[in-house]
């Protein structure tokens, strides 16, 4: 599972199977990102998260 995670210095961090496999500054870079990690055949969303993990946006794809 694909997901996006805000860090702790203001970056965004895309996590696959709870694994950091990119940090970037942006929101929108990690969307972008997120796009080409995604096999949407076994993930129809990916959620994004806030520091406190809680859920600020569903991308569905």
């Amino acid at each position: 599972m694909v997901d996006i995670v805000e860090g702790g210095e203001g970056g965004w961090a895309i996590r696959i199977r709870g694994i950091a496999v990119a940090m970037l500054p942006s929101l929108e870079q990690a969307k972008f990102r997120t796009k080409f990690l995604v096999n949407p055949k076994k993930q129809k969303e990916v959620n994004v998260h806030n520091k406190d993990g809680q859920i600020i946006e569903i991308i569905r794809y």
